[in-house]
């Protein structure tokens, strides 16, 4: 499984975002507090929508029933 930083490095790219430091300051973070929350694994759902308005996507959560 793909850890949530990754994921977010990799959106980053496609959609033509320069850095962390970027995303942290559209979010209205320093980013050393957006770098913490990845490392500690603090990162809320509110947070990952904040990314994710940062680079002009939505954020879309489900629970998949497993076969």
């Amino acid at each position: 499984m793909m850890d949530i930083k990754k994921f977010i490095q990799i959106e980053m790219i496609k959609h033509d975002v320069p850095s962390m430091a970027t995303i942290a300051k559209r979010c209205g973070w320093y980013p050393q507090g957006l770098d913490s929350r990845l490392r500690n694994g603090t990162l809320r759902v509110n947070d990952l929508q904040k990314i994710a308005d940062s680079m002009g996507c939505d954020v879309d959560i489900q629970f998949i029933d497993k076969k």
